[in-house]
């Protein structure tokens, strides 16, 4: 349907469209190829569109990178933008929490239940453990339909777990 690159390059644009006139696949469409190409760079500003569009699955794969990698998004433009905006101030105090909060777990002992779940061996109670980005990548490889909310993903990836999988 697009060139490499050509959703990618209008999505912004896409998104705020689906917002406006309520189209809710174009808008999961939309969140996904934002979500799938996050960088450093592009992160703080993909969060603002996030929240400026109400586009939760998007916000949330773009507060748990901007976490992952906050020593370098909080030296980006686009973050001193987000910022000093004055209307993301929550989501700025979010990302804040969450990146502190995973510094202190880096510098425990990592405990065995927090090592992400093998997806070749993923049983039920690793589809909790997973991020978004990981629990859309698993319904792809399976087939399955990646859209939706958080715990939509997680429910469809548990009824496709074979029984000895869920059981384990």
């Amino acid at each position: 349907m697009f060139a490499d690159g050509g959703l990618e390059t209008l999505a912004d644009h896409l998104l705020a469209a689906a917002d406006k006139y309520q189209v809710e696949r174009l808008r999961q469409l939309c969140e996904v190829e934002l979500a799938s190409s996050l960088s450093v760079q592009n992160a703080a500003e993909r969060l603002a569109l996030a929240e400026m569009h109400s586009a939760e699955q998007l916000k949330e794969e773009c507060v748990e990178f901007v976490a992952r990698h906050a020593e370098e998004v909080l030296k980006t433009p686009g973050w001193s933008r987000l910022v000093s905006s004055g209307t993301n101030i929550g989501v700025v105090n979010e990302v804040l929490a969450i990146a502190v909060g995973s510094g202190r777990k880096r510098s425990r002992e990592v405990l065995e239940d927090e090592v992400p779940e093998s997806t070749s061996t993923l049983t039920a109670a690793g589809v909790n453990r997973l991020r978004v980005s990981e629990l859309r990548q698993e319904l792809c490889s399976r087939g399955l339909d990646a859209g939706g909310p958080r715990h939509m993903l997680q429910e469809r990836l548990a009824a496709s777990l074979t029984p000895a999988d869920a059981m384990a």
